[in-house]
């Protein structure tokens, strides 16, 4: 099991220990947010995703996609191969692009 995994099973579990407290009213909403360390909005969405999908509703759906800022490999191999001149820009050391 890798890392992110085992961060997610925790995290499913924690949930899950902090969810039966606030059905058995011995946590407030706000309160249980403030244990799972998220806002009170965060935690009713999670709560209701998760009495209709169940501990699947807990999964982090983010997980497995390509990140909408993720550098194209070609440009990738480009920086690599000496290709392309590197300048310091305001997202940190980034390839000068050909005008």
């Amino acid at each position: 099991m890798d890392r992110t995994a085992v961060l997610q099973e925790i995290r499913m579990l924690r949930f899950e220990d902090v969810y039966d407290r606030f059905h058995r009213g011995r946590l407030s909403a706000l309160e249980a947010a403030e244990w799972l360390g998220m806002s009170e909005r965060t935690f009713r969405r999670q709560r209701a995703r998760y009495e209709e999908e169940g501990v699947d509703g807990l999964l982090d759906r983010r997980l497995g996609r390509a990140s909408p800022h993720r550098v194209p490999v070609d440009e990738t191999a480009r920086v690599e191969s000496g290709g392309a001149k590197l300048v310091h820009g305001s997202g940190g050391i980034v390839p000068l692009r050909a005008a």
